[in-house]
């Protein structure tokens, strides 16, 4: 049970760093004259 539990946790943590790294190359990937055309809006 305590070694599912350590599973658990560390498959929680993984998804969180890869959802928070695909966040992170999602912003960056953007171009940034995308924004200015827009004008920010």
């Amino acid at each position: 049970m305590c070694i599912c539990l350590v599973r658990e946790f560390l498959f929680s943590i993984f998804l969180r760093f890869y959802v928070v790294r695909k966040y992170i190359f999602l912003l960056t990937a953007i171009p940034v004259e995308d924004f200015s055309r827009k004008g920010f809006c």
